[in-house]
């Protein structure tokens, strides 16, 4: 393993076994940050874990091509940034990677992303938009927790599970679109979801009831109707 780090546009890179990972702020004072896809023509593929955390200064981040991975706490409590631009190529979002982003307002996750680990934007409480890529399987364990802002959410094709608390405490959720491919929803994963009223299941009614919906999935939600494709099935 080789291990040296310097700073590229001021940000300090990690180099470990030929790549780069981001591993801190370095000496950026910046308002807008852009991670380099590369430095002296090595690859950046990782920000590392608790890379930005804290830096309560980034109001925006652009995240290019070529990083597979955004690491646990990657972002945490950065309370100023507001956009977030995820290119192709990110497959994780690690866990708590922008918990506590409370002024993030949108965040749009590319196809290639196939993992939201836990509580990965638990407290952005002023996100408003969420654009999943096709490639999410699994939403986990309080990813979105707390996002009271967000009033509607498509799952696509794709996704099998919805973990416990994932989206708990959303509410102002009003609308929320689930695929057929859905084999459960762990218990608690709309709890006090209070504006919930329509979710839109892209199965049958029959489909619907074979889902795997574990206690208390849906617990002191609004007074929801899901709409099957072939009718209403009421909370």
């Amino acid at each position: 393993m080789d291990v040296g780090t310097k700073l590229a546009q001021s940000l300090e890179l990690t180099a470990i076994d030929g790549v780069y990972y981001v591993t801190g702020i370095g000496t950026v004072t910046n308002l807008n940050i852009a991670v380099p896809s590369q430095c002296d023509g090595v690859p950046v593929t990782v920000i590392a874990g608790n890379a930005f955390r804290g830096c309560r200064h980034i109001k925006s981040a652009v995240i290019p091509a070529g990083i597979t991975g955004i690491g646990y706490g990657a972002f945490r409590d950065c309370v100023s940034l507001r956009d977030i631009t995820v290119d192709r190529g990110v497959r994780t979002i690690g866990y708590s990677a922008f918990d506590g982003c409370k002024s993030l307002k949108s965040v749009a996750i590319p196809d290639s992303v196939e993992f939201i680990e836990q509580y990965a934007f638990r407290g952005c409480k002023s996100l408003e938009s969420v654009i999943l890529g096709k490639g999410v399987k699994s939403i986990q364990r309080c990813a979105f927790d707390g996002c009271k802002a967000l009033t509607e959410l498509t799952l696509n094709e794709g996704v099998t599970s919805i973990e416990y608390e994932a989206f708990s405490r959303c509410s102002g959720l009003r609308k929320i679109s689930l695929p057929q491919s859905l084999a459960s929803i762990r218990s608690y994963a709309f709890f006090s979801c209070v504006s919930l009223t329509e979710i839109i299941y892209a199965g049958t009614r029959e489909k619907w009831k074979s889902v795997k919906k574990y206690l208390d999935w849906s617990a002191n939600t609004g007074n929801y109707t899901v709409r099957c494709t072939d009718g209403d099935v009421p909370k």
